[in-house]
C-alpha cells in the first residue's frame, strides 16, 4: 500500500447479525467497492457490535498477509474468549490443553505470522 492508499471499513462494529446474513451483506459491499476500486483495502469487523470475531481461518490469514505486506504490526484484541486464541469456542477446532484452557493452535500460529493450515 502506497502513501495515497486508503482503508474502507463500511460495517464498523455491525449489530447482532446471523453469520449468513453478515457474509451476504459484506459480500455485496465488497463487490460494489471492487467495481469502483480494485485495490482498496477493505476491513471486515466482527459481528455483534464488534464482539464476535469472524473466526474463519481464511479471514485471519488474509489479514495477517495484508498487514505483513504493508509492514504493519498486529495484536489480538483479546487473548481469551470469542476473539482470542484461548477458549474461543470456534467450531471444528482440535483444541489442545494449555494450563487448563483450550488453546486454538492453528489460530495462534496464524496470528504469530507463521503459515499455518
Amino acid at each position: 500500500m502506497g502513501e495515497a492508499a486508503s482503508i474502507l471499513d463500511r460495517l464498523n462494529e455491525p449489530p447482532k447479525l446471523e453469520p449468513p446474513t453478515y457474509r451476504r451483506v459484506v459480500a455485496r459491499v465488497c463487490e460494489a467497492v471492487r467495481q469502483r476500486d480494485t485495490s482498496r483495502l477493505i476491513i471486515r469487523d466482527g459481528r455483534d457490535w464488534g464482539n464476535t470475531a469472524p473466526l474463519e481461518l481464511a479471514w485471519i490469514r488474509d489479514y495477517v498477509d495484508l498487514w505483513t505486506a504493508a509492514g504493519w504490526g498486529r495484536a489480538m484484541w483479546n487473548f481469551i474468549g470469542s476473539m482470542g486464541v484461548i477458549d474461543s469456542d470456534r467450531a471444528g477446532v482440535d483444541y489442545e490443553n494449555w494450563h487448563g484452557h483450550k488453546l486454538d493452535r492453528q489460530m495462534l500460529t496464524l496470528v504469530q505470522g507463521r503459515k499455518g493450515t
